[in-house]
């Protein structure tokens, strides 16, 4: 399991991230992490991880959140 850090509300860190993980061999294996509503959109493959929106502005919360999310999907 790998997982791409594409924060940000909009688009363009999601379809950077969507064509980074195009180019891998197997583009099942990546979860994309990101804060932007639309992230998922049209997707089946990659799965998306969505960032809670109360986590914006509070770093201790947000950091907390991160460790539960890479316990739980173990990343390479």
């Amino acid at each position: 399991m790998k997982i791409v850090y594409a924060m940000g509300g909009g688009l363009g860190h999601v379809v950077r991230a969507r064509r980074f993980i195009q180019t891998q061999q197997d583009s099942s294996e990546w979860v994309i992490l990101s804060a932007s509503a639309f992230a998922s959109e049209g997707l089946d493959k990659p799965q998306v991880l969505h960032v809670p929106s109360v986590l914006n502005g509070q770093p201790g919360a947000f950091r907390r959140w991160l460790e539960q999310a890479f316990t739980k999907y173990c990343p390479d």
